[in-house]
């Protein structure tokens, strides 16, 4: 209920909603007034869910933060199999205490329903709760929730969305080759474009996609365009300030940064995009801090310690840098990247041996299938091996590896920029400029 909410009322262009991630955490609480201030919003919608067989009751109000003033309140008795009736009718209320004028295109996004499926839509919050866990395992299990809504509902462009979205990630915990993750991806996100051409959420994620692609000009439109349909999706200004830092464009893409969490700021992964951000702009001081937070919201998550790890090495910070790569590890098993990073520290510390070793299973990882030059590539940049990191570079390029996107800005390849065949390496992905 809360995220279908959530999503309806995203589309107000005068009104900004904090999305689940955000809110979820305040699952029972009995004060809404307190949430709220933790929250940072003027307004929250409180409200309540009793089920008894096939009927529910749903109570709602909407309370102002600064007074605990109550602005409006109503009561929904209706069969489970109209909730989405019940959703229609408070999303429209809520709208008309706050924007009395609504515009043609936000009446229609109000109103617009993703499934008439109940049961599709559950399973469809199912994949999104695992797939947020960012685990290989989460990942999975969120694969086996969204094909679930799909085959309950077969025009349900959100589901091919999230089920996009995990295709995308589960090859960076290799468990799928690249061009089988990006194939499936892409053949997802083009259905749900076709099944509903004004999705923000879909044109992001395909944003992403081609921005891995390297196909920066398709990537940058796609992130354009679902700022323009939903201005207040978090995720797409975050994912295109990344677009922008890897083109160089650091000022605008702090600017999408501070729009991203400003929109969502108690977000774990809107935190997390943006304190790799910094990373990206050499803003190193900032990023640690950045990830620090992240962790403070959440400090099990992998992703972040190993991240944080890449800007301690960026300072010099080895041991510590060394620590958080071990901890990610732990989380994550061996991640090729991670192994590729502990590799870089043993070199930079002198223990080659440990480094070549780490070359070793990155190679034999490339002869099942899997693209490891790139990985293999920043081992011999820190071996000081400049002209076999450029071999592997350029296969890495044969590959498509998409690790080569982080060419023109990632400090571990400096050594090289002046180079002849990293130089037209750059002008080959499209980073020349």
């Amino acid at each position: 209920m809360a995220d279908a909410l959530i999503t309806r009322l995203s589309n107000l262009r005068k009104v900004t909603v904090r999305p689940t991630s955000s809110v979820r955490k305040y699952t029972g609480v009995q004060d809404p007034v307190l949430a709220g201030r933790d929250l940072g919003v003027e307004w929250v919608l409180d409200g309540s869910v009793q089920k008894s067989g096939k009927r529910i009751r749903v109570t709602v109000q909407l309370v102002n933060v600064s007074d605990g003033a109550l602005l409006w309140a109503e009561k929904f008795d209706e069969t489970f199999t109209h909730i989405f009736a019940v959703e229609d009718s408070i999303s429209e209320q809520v709208s008309k205490a706050f924007t009395p004028r609504l515009t043609g295109d936000e009446k229609r996004l109000l109103a617009r329903r993703y499934t008439e499926n109940a049961l599709a839509y559950d399973a469809y919050l199912k994949g999104r709760y695992f797939f947020d866990k960012r685990t290989p395992e989460g990942i999975e299990k969120g694969i086996e929730y969204f094909n679930e809504a799909i085959s309950l509902d077969t025009d349900y462009a959100l589901a091919y969305t999230g089920l996009a979205d995990s295709y995308n990630l589960l090859h960076s915990y290799n468990a799928l080759p690249l061009r089988e993750s990006d194939l499936l991806a892409e053949r997802a996100l083009l259905r749900a474009l076709e099944l509903d051409p004004q999705l923000a959420e879909a044109h992001t994620s395909l944003g992403h996609l081609r921005m891995r692609q390297w196909d920066w000009s398709r990537a940058e439109e796609e992130f354009r365009r679902a700022i323009h349909l939903n201005p207040n999706y978090a995720i797409a200004h975050a994912w295109y300030g990344i677009h922008l830092v890897l083109l160089g464009r650091s000022g605008q893409a702090l600017r999408e940064a501070e729009m991203a969490q400003a929109l969502d700021p108690l977000s774990i992964t809107i935190n997390f995009c943006v304190a790799s951000l910094l990373y990206l702009a050499r803003l190193y001081g900032r990023s640690i801090e950045q990830f620090q937070r992240t962790l403070e919201l959440d400090p099990d998550f992998a992703a972040a310690h190993f991240c944080l790890g890449h800007a301690y090495e960026a300072e010099g910070r080895y041991e510590e840098a060394a620590l958080e790569y071990q901890h990610a590890n732990c989380s994550l098993g061996n991640v090729p990247e991670v192994t590729a990073s502990l590799g870089r520290i043993d070199a930079l510390l002198g223990r080659d041996e440990n480094a070549r070793a780490a070359i070793e299973q990155l190679i034999q990882l490339s002869a099942r299938g899997y693209e490891e030059s790139g990985f293999i590539a920043v081992i011999y940049v820190a071996l000081g091996e400049d002209e076999e990191a450029l071999k592997w570079l350029e296969r890495a390029f044969v590959e498509r590896d998409e690790t080569l996107c982080l060419l023109a800005v990632d400090s571990r390849f400096d050594r090289l920029r002046t180079h002849p065949k990293f130089r037209t390496l750059l002008k080959q992905v499209g980073l020349a400029s």
